[in-house]
């Protein structure tokens, strides 16, 4: 009788499981769980998820309004452009910005395990005003290289030290060695938020 019970037990549980509510809503649940959220976190781990996932899609929105603003101060766009010399003028700042991000990070890269924190809250901070500056660009057109490069050494620096500093972050909301599987559920957030940034800017 025992088993004849639990038998049935098994059998009602089988059922609800593949019962159409369960399979779509609970499906959907446990895919979106797999896709996005990190098993075996700790606490303050969502915490640092939710500003990072806001300051992605904010970081996403004035890339969308700063590249606009450089385009339109290098004559895209505009009844009489100069192709040859935006596209000059465009390599110079990618190149200018190169050569300052390798020559600030070389300097300050042995300084990050020292000062996460405060390193990561700077790259942010200088990522945003070098947005900033790029959208000056339109005011000062004649000014266009060196505030375009400005804007370039800073949002590379600060992408260098939030990659720098990301794996220190990681491994310390890691509790079993899953730094991996936390990295790709950030990545996971980050298309998130950022297609959400191009959808809040257009």
């Amino acid at each position: 009788k025992v088993q004849l019970a639990l038998v049935r037990e098994q059998r009602i549980q089988a059922r609800k499981g593949s019962s159409p509510g369960f399979s779509g809503k609970g499906f959907f649940r446990v895919s979106l769980k797999k896709a996005f959220i990190p098993e075996n976190v700790s606490g303050d781990y969502w915490q640092y998820a939710r500003w990072r996932f806001l300051q992605r899609i904010t970081a996403s929105v004035l890339s969308v309004y700063s590249t606009e603003c450089m385009l339109r101060a290098v004559g895209v766009g505009a009844k009489r452009s100069l192709p040859t010399a935006a596209a000059f003028n465009w390599l110079l700042k990618d190149g200018i910005g190169k050569l300052g991000k390798l020559g600030i990070v070389a300097k300050l890269g042995s300084q990050y395990d020292l000062e996460l924190k405060k390193f990561r809250l700077l790259s942010t901070v200088v990522c945003d005003i070098s947005c900033g500056l790029e959208m000056l660009t339109p005011f000062w057109p004649k000014n266009f290289l060196l505030l375009a490069s400005l804007g370039n050494v800073g949002k590379s620096v600060g992408l260098s030290i939030a990659l720098a500093t990301q794996p220190a972050f990681h491994k310390k909301f890691s509790l079993s060695d899953n730094m991996a599987d936390i990295t790709a559920k950030s990545q996971a957030q980050h298309v998130v938020a950022d297609t959400l940034g191009l959808g809040i800017a257009l």
